[in-house]
């Protein structure tokens, strides 16, 4: 296995931030000017032994593609970085490059606020201190994947219902609707719940997003019941409407006046 003695890497962040500063010896009264620097940043760099793949994501769908997470420092990190406004990430090509060669990764230029030199350095560092370099490919620190009930419109096959994926908490979906990966049959078995209760008949039967392999049992921590909330209390009363037994005709008109009345009071 190839070695790579690299264990960082340094990047260059284009920052604007705020200084005070006295036009001549006669002021007293500091003004305010913007300055423009380059921040040096580390990012660190592991060989792939040292942070082994934890859970494989395995997606529906045509592609079929797979999802790795991997394991370093009691966190999980994904091989594909969202904020692409702030990375230029390496083609694959780019990537057998000798570790000498490979491209600079190029920070986007922090210019919002009036911070001082040291808060903007010291956000850059807690910014960057969520990448990781795998042997040549760029991580990014993600939260635990889960499962999510998710519903959209009125129900009555307005809308639908969901199984979906996420990697964080949304404060107005209750803990309820929340599944650990390895919690996949009662997922779907909520899922198909809700789906009939709302008449969202064209979802059934119910199917994941993605199914999981795990091969790190540690890495899969989550406990929804514990670490999350209540959801929304209005979102949760449009819920209770569109899953009673009530006609599915007089549902929506029910949730339309639920929420004028919300909108009047």
């Amino acid at each position: 296995m190839e070695r790579i003695k690299m264990k960082s890497m340094m990047v260059e962040v284009d920052v604007e931030y705020g200084e005070d500063y006295l036009p001549t010896p006669r002021h007293r009264i500091p003004r305010r000017r913007m300055v423009k620097a380059k921040l040096p940043v580390e990012v660190r760099r592991v060989a792939a032994a040292e942070a082994p793949v934890a859970i494989v994501q395995k997606n529906r769908g045509v592609a079929r593609t797979h999802q790795k997470y991997r394991w370093w420092e009691e966190r999980l990190w994904e091989p594909r970085c969202r904020l692409r406004d702030y990375w230029s990430i390496p083609s694959e090509k780019d990537r057998r490059v000798e570790p000498r060669e490979l491209p600079r990764l190029t920070g986007n230029r922090w210019t919002s606020g009036c911070s001082s030199e040291a808060e903007r350095r010291a956000q850059v560092h807690a910014f960057y201190a969520n990448f990781l370099i795998v042997d040549r490919t760029l991580y990014r620190a993600v939260g635990e994947p889960r499962y999510v009930l998710m519903t959209f419109g009125l129900g009555n096959n307005h809308g639908g219902t969901a199984l979906m994926l996420d990697n964080s908490y949304n404060p107005n979906i209750s803990r309820k609707r929340y599944f650990r990966l390895d919690d996949m049959e009662a997922a779907v078995q909520e899922a198909t719940r809700v789906a009939k209760a709302r008449g969202d008949t064209k979802d059934l039967p119910i199917k994941p997003w993605a199914k999981f392999e795990v091969r790190i049992p540690e890495a899969v921590r989550l406990d929804p019941m514990r670490e999350h909330g209540d959801g929304d209390a209005f979102i949760n009363s449009l819920e209770s409407i569109a899953e009673s037994p009530l006609p599915n005709v007089v549902k929506p008109w029910m949730m339309m006046a639920k929420a004028f009345q919300r909108v009047g009071s």
